[in-house]
């Protein structure tokens, strides 16, 4: 699980630095080409979780993908299997296709933006604009989820061999028991919920930007 500290004192910021809409002006100088995360089950990595960063024209192309594997005495007992594709343009989604295989359960969302009042964000989580948002994109469902996302102060979190100041947010209503981080910069660092089962699910960043 991902280690927590106490809040830091030398923090004074009280929320993260306004992120421009204008997707241009900050996703690759932020995140590079690539995020990598290690999934842990409990504390135990189990998987891994990859997020790649693409500009083409005037088209943002973002892909994650997830495989996990829990193993009991050498036989793999659950698998999970994600993968999804956004293609963003005028800083708006256009489309997101998404296959997932929970252990056998196949599911498939294909989204085609719709002109609509304020912007649609997925569950992917590595768009820090999402956090003044009140209803999501489930991305593997494919549902749109009424959330409410409350922060909760400054802690430092593990990342590799150094700690990093990230601001921990909490989601309730239809999305419960999932929390995230970012860092002062406005970069996704961590994921953490409750699986079905009740263990809990980090995704833990070892490499989370430029």
């Amino acid at each position: 699980m991902m280690k927590m500290i106490l809040a830091l004192a030398s923090v004074t910021n009280t929320s993260l630095p306004e992120i421009s809409t204008d997707m241009e002006s900050w996703v690759l100088p932020l995140y590079g080409e690539e995020m990598q995360f290690d999934v842990k089950r409990n504390g135990k990595k189990i998987g891994e979780h990859f997020v790649t960063f693409k500009q083409e024209n005037d088209k943002l192309i973002v892909n994650a993908e997830t495989k996990i594997r829990v193993k009991f005495l050498f036989i793999t007992a659950y698998r999970f299997d994600y993968k999804a594709e956004e293609i963003w343009q005028a800083n708006e989604l256009k489309t997101l296709n998404a296959f997932t295989n929970d252990n056998g359960e196949i599911s498939e969302v294909n989204y085609t933006y719709e002109d609509k009042s304020t912007p649609l964000f997925s569950t992917n989580h590595w768009n820090p604009n999402v956090l003044s948002a009140d209803m999501v994109l489930n991305s593997i469902t494919g549902k749109t989820n009424n959330v409410t996302i409350s922060e909760l102060g400054w802690e430092e979190i593990s990342i590799q061999d150094e700690t990093r100041p990230a601001l921990r947010h909490e989601y309730s209503g239809d999305l419960k028991d999932v929390t995230t981080w970012y860092d002062e910069k406005g970069r996704w660092v961590g994921l953490q919920f409750k699986s079905k089962d009740d263990s809990i699910i980090s995704y833990e960043c070892n490499v989370c930007g430029i």
